[in-house]
C-alpha cells in the first residue's frame, strides 16, 4: 500500500476482494458479546468462530450505537 492510500480507498479495495471490515463500534460490540457469552459459561469470554457471527454482531452493534446516539441527541 502506498502513502497516498486513504481509509476509504483501502476499504473499497477490500470490498472489491469480498473482504468485510468493521469499525470501532462493531469491534466493541463483538467484544461485549464475547464477554457476555463467557459470563454464561463461567469463562472470561467465548469467541465467535465464524465470520458470519462476527459480521452480524458487529452490524448489530453499529445499528444500536447509531440509534442510541440519535435518541439522546
Amino acid at each position: 500500500m502506498n502513502a497516498s492510500c486513504t481509509r476509504g480507498t483501502l476499504r473499497d479495495a477490500l470490498r472489491l476482494k469480498g473482504i468485510s471490515t468493521t469499525d470501532a463500534r462493531g469491534a466493541r460490540a463483538i467484544d461485549r458479546a464475547e464477554r457476555s457469552r463467557g459470563e454464561a459459561a463461567d469463562r472470561p469470554r467465548v469467541k465467535f468462530v465464524t465470520t458470519d457471527e462476527l459480521a452480524r454482531t458487529a452490524a448489530r452493534g453499529r445499528r444500536l450505537s447509531v440509534r442510541g446516539r440519535s435518541a439522546r441527541g
